[in-house]
């Protein structure tokens, strides 16, 4: 069975089916679609002529051939509904005993057909979401210049000689351990022999109230643990009752409330330099040394070195933080004068017999008064009564250290010998008050804590000079 189509009406219907397919997002096929359905309502109407369809498959080729040449679109419909056809002949001739079936599966032929296209569409544009999440924040990161990706480590291989080496030497390690260890306990120092040496000096600590916690406590777990009969603490203000009470407690009550202003300007320091210098006159005391709250004082080592001196004499013994001495030059030009000073941030220690001596520029407020007069700090008015006025000299002992050193310079070898130490925490990079950028300043010794465990390096010094119950013994 031959059918003929028209190829004006053919055109004609193509025109109409094109146009109620404007609109359409991924191109018009719905020719296409309407020739399945109609297709499917003759198989319907006349399935007799399926089977002649079936039977002589060479009618369905004249279709194409009765299309007009150079007629492109119309050649590829052809093809579609050739094959579609011969899908539906062969569904029809399956279930040709079953009556109404091969329309159903004719139908759900074409359901599934476009729930394909539609599930394919779903993969790719899912795939596409995929690749642009996980995309974006790395191109983010490129375009912005910051690149917060860590890279994943490459896979290290270990030379065997290494291995064998670590394997080996294992026992020479343990041992240089084991021998730094007993460097640790073998170097205990004991006060006993100085004692009663140190119970003639009077130790004054000068802090505030925003260092209370950690500053002092870590000084009452290291070295003031050590001297702590002899030992007072100078602050401003008063915290609430509870912390009041704990640190007057851990103190043994040697924590002196000074009423003055909690700012680091020089008033305030003077201020309580001056208290702590009118407790020192009313303890009868051979001695007074002064230090910081971010100093550590070598108990043992001080007792040697102020056993070589006499305390009937007028002695200051501290050491200098300038280059040059300090000028003090008169309006007037008639009264120029020049001193050294020592520092506070390393300590100093005064005679009792200079101390009297001072008494009447010094206390009731006078100290207050002379620092006033040239805006000096606490430490630059010491010297300045001492020397200028007293006309006594600094006596410079160079085993005094402050922050303002490279303590890092400091030889472990020698930390037995030094008087006082210090420290200073600012972050690499940091600028400080003076907005010069500076780093961590500590002294540089080797265990038994890490610096994130003792990053001010007073437990570990403490350890390797005096040991305590906290100390690490294996």
């Amino acid at each position: 069975m031959v059918i003929k189509v028209d190829s004006g009406e053919r055109k004609q219907k193509l025109k109409v089916e094109k146009k109620a397919c404007d609109g359409k997002i991924f191109g018009c096929k719905c020719h296409d679609y309407q020739n399945i359905f109609s297709v499917k309502n003759n198989l319907t109407a006349q399935p007799a002529s399926v089977k002649n369809l079936t039977s002589q498959p060479t009618s369905v080729k004249n279709l194409t051939s009765t299309s007009q040449p150079g007629s492109a679109d119309l050649h590829e419909v052809d093809r579609k509904n050739e094959n579609l056809v011969l899908i539906c002949n062969n569904i029809s001739q399956a279930g040709q005993q079953g009556g109404g079936e091969s329309n159903r599966l004719c139908d759900m032929l074409v359901k599934l057909f476009k729930s394909v296209r539609k599930q394919c569409f779903l993969l790719c544009l899912l795939f596409i979401v995929f690749i642009l999440g996980t995309s974006i924040p790395y191109l983010w990161s490129r375009i912005s210049g910051h690149n917060n990706l860590v890279p994943t480590s490459a896979v290290q291989y270990i030379p065997l000689q290494l291995y064998t080496n670590h394997l080996y030497n294992d026992e020479d390690k343990r041992g240089a351990r084991q021998e730094e260890e007993e460097d640790f306990r073998s170097l205990s120092l004991s006060l006993k022999p100085v004692q009663h040496y140190l119970n003639n000096i009077f130790i004054s600590v000068k802090t505030t109230k925003r260092y209370h916690y950690p500053r002092l406590i870590i000084l009452l777990e290291t070295w003031v643990s050590l001297v702590k009969d002899q030992t007072w603490f100078f602050t401003d203000e008063t915290h609430s009752e509870g912390e009041d009470l704990d640190l007057q407690n851990r103190t043994g009550n040697h924590l002196i409330y000074t009423n003055c202003s909690t700012s680091h300007q020089r008033l305030s320091l003077c201020c309580k330099m001056e208290a702590e210098f009118q407790h020192f006159l009313k303890s009868h005391k051979s001695w007074w040394c002064h230090v910081d709250d971010d100093n550590y004082l070598n108990p043992l080592a001080l007792a040697h070195t102020l056993s070589r001196y006499d305390p009937t004499e007028p002695l200051y013994i501290g050491k200098t933080s300038t280059a040059t001495p300090l000028k003090i030059i008169d309006v007037h030009g008639t009264q120029n004068s020049s001193f050294w000073f020592a520092t506070g941030g390393a300590g100093f220690c005064i005679s009792r017999v200079l101390a009297l001596k001072m008494a009447p520029h010094a206390v009731d407020g006078k100290f207050i008064q002379a620092g006033n007069k040239f805006w000096f700090p606490d430490d630059v008015t010491l010297g300045y009564i001492i020397v200028t006025k007293l006309g006594f000299q600094l006596t410079e002992e160079e085993r005094f250290h402050s922050h303002l050193e490279h303590l890092n310079l400091i030889n472990k070898e020698d930390l037995k010998d030094s008087l006082t130490l210090s420290y200073s925490l600012e972050k690499t990079g940091e600028q400080s008050h003076t907005g010069s950028k500076r780093g961590s300043n500590t002294v540089s010794i080797s265990g038994p804590f890490s610096t994130s465990v003792d990053p001010s390096r007073f437990y570990s010094v403490h350890c390797y000079l005096y040991g305590g119950p906290y100390c690490p013994t294996k």
